[in-house]
C-alpha cells in the first residue's frame, strides 16, 4: 500500500481528505474545493496574524465566540491556529507525504523529516489566502520564532500582544530591550497611571549590567514614529530609490531568474518521466528495475526542487516588499501634516507592525528605526520635544 501510495505522487495524482480540513471540501472527483463559509476563518487567522496576535489569543477569540473549528469542535488551542498559519494549501500548494506511518499495525504516524521523499505542487489548487500575505505570514511567524536578542547575552523573549512595541525597541546605550512598565504621575494634584518604556537593565532586569537610560511615555514613543513618517512623506526623494536598490540587492539577479525557468523545465519533465515510470511499475510484475529508476529520478527532482523553492522564496520575499513598498506610498500619502512640536496625531500601528523591524531609543529622545526595505531612518526628535507631547 505504502508503495503504490509512492507511485500515485510520483504520477502527481494528489490525495487530499477535507474531512476535517478547515476551509475545503472535495469536489465528486476528489479535487480540493474552496467551502467559502469555513475559509472566512481561515482569512481571520491570517489578518489577526499580521496584526500582531499571537495564535494563543486567537485560539481565545475564536472559542469565546463558539467558531467552529475543523472537526465541528468549538474550543480552539494555539498549536491548532499554529498549523493553519503554516499550511501551505491555504495559499494553493500541496506538498505531499508530510507525515509517514511507521507502523502498520498500530498505525503510528510521525513527521516526515527524510524518512520518504516528499512531493510539492505549486498552485495545486484554488488558494483562499493570497501569496503575498502567505509570505508576510510565514515572515512573521519566523520572526516570533527566533525572537531572540543579538550580542553577548542570547535573551529569549516572548511574542507579546499588547503593544506593536514589544520586543521591537531597544536601549541606544547599551542596547538591551526595553519593557513596558506602569508608571504613577500626577495631574492637576491627581495621580494618574501612564504606560511607559525602559531599558531592562536600567530596570534592574539584567544581573551583573548597569545602565542609567531613563523611561519613555508610550505616547512619546508613538509621537516619535509619526514624527518619521511624516518626515518620509516630504522627503520621499530622499529614501525611496534607497529603498528600491535595496530591494533589487534581495531580489534574483538575471542568471538566478533565468535558472528558476530552467528549473521549471526540468522538473516538469523529470516529473513526466517519474509518472511514466510509476504507471509501468504498476502494471508489471518486476518492480525492482522501475524502483531503481524512481528512486534515482525522486532524488534528481528534490535536488531540483529545493534549488527552486530557494530561488523562488527569494523572488517571492522581493515581490512582497516591492508590493509593501507601494502600499506604504499610498498610506504615507494620507499621513495628517502636523507640528511635532505642539501636536500629536493617531498613532498608525498597523503601518508601524508592517514596516519596524528594530527601534533603538537614545537619550536625547530620538529614534533610529530599521526598516524592512533594508533601510534606517532616525526621527529626529529632541528631549524637549518627547518630554512635553508625552505629559500632554
Amino acid at each position: 500500500m505504502r508503495w503504490s501510495i509512492q507511485k500515485r505522487y510520483q504520477q502527481g495524482i494528489a490525495h487530499c481528505p477535507t474531512t476535517y480540513f478547515l476551509g475545503f471540501d472535495n469536489d465528486e472527483d476528489g479535487n480540493l474545493i474552496i467551502n467559502e463559509e469555513q475559509a472566512k476563518t481561515v482569512r481571520r487567522i491570517y489578518r489577526e496574524c499580521l496584526e500582531g496576535n499571537g495564535t494563543g489569543l486567537i485560539a481565545k477569540r475564536l472559542t469565546a465566540e463558539g467558531i467552529k473549528t475543523g472537526k465541528g469542535g468549538t474550543v480552539w488551542v494555539g498549536n491548532s491556529v499554529y498549523r493553519i498559519l503554516r499550511n501551505e494549501k491555504y495559499c494553493g500548494d500541496m506538498l505531499m507525504q508530510k507525515r509517514v506511518t511507521v507502523d502498520f499495525l498500530t498505525h503510528k504516524r510521525v513527521p516526515n523529516i527524510g524518512q520518504q521523499p516528499q512531493y510539492f505542487i505549486e498552485d495545486h489548487h484554488p488558494a483562499i489566502i493570497s501569496r503575498e500575505d502567505w509570505n508576510l505570514v510565514q515572515a512573521e511567524v519566523d520572526h516570533r520564532a527566533r525572537m531572540n536578542k543579538g550580542g553577548k547575552n542570547e535573551m529569549l523573549q516572548k511574542h507579546s500582544n499588547k503593544t506593536v512595541f514589544s520586543n521591537i525597541m531597544y536601549c541606544g546605550t547599551c542596547g538591551e530591550p526595553f519593557v513596558r512598565r506602569t508608571l504613577t504621575s500626577t495631574r492637576k494634584n491627581e495621580a494618574y497611571l501612564f504606560p511607559a518604556w525602559k531599558c531592562r537593565a536600567a530596570d534592574g532586569r539584567v544581573k551583573g549590567k548597569v545602565c542609567h537610560a531613563r523611561s519613555y511615555r508610550e505616547v512619546a514613543m508613538e509621537h516619535s514614529f509619526m514624527v518619521m513618517l511624516l518626515e518620509m512623506k516630504h522627503g520621499k526623494e530622499i529614501w525611496l530609490e534607497a529603498a528600491k536598490r535595496a530591494i533589487a540587492e534581495r531580489d534574483c539577479d538575471e542568471w538566478e531568474k533565468e535558472r528558476l525557468e530552467y528549473l521549471i523545465i526540468e522538473i516538469e519533465s523529470i516529473n513526466e518521466t517519474r509518472s511514466k515510470v510509476a504507471d509501468s511499475a504498476l502494471k508489471s510484475s518486476v518492480r525492482d528495475v522501475y524502483d531503481d529508476m524512481s528512486i534515482d529520478l525522486t532524488q534528481a527532482s528534490e535536488a531540483m526542487q529545493s534549488e527552486w523553492e530557494k530561488l523562488n522564496h527569494k523572488k517571492n520575499e522581493a515581490l512582497t516588499l516591492k508590493r509593501t513598498l507601494e502600499w506604504l506610498l499610498e498610506e504615507i500619502d494620507s499621513v495628517k501634516d502636523f507640528d511635532p512640536e505642539n501636536e500629536r496625531i493617531d498613532f498608525r500601528a498597523d503601518l508601524f507592525r508592517r514596516i519596524v523591524l528594530r527601534g533603538d531609543v537614545f537619550e536625547d529622545g530620538s529614534i533610529v528605526y530599521e526598516l524592512i526595505f533594508g533601510l534606517t531612518r532616525k526621527s529626529t526628535g529632541n528631549e524637549k520635544m518627547v518630554w512635553k507631547i508625552g505629559n500632554e
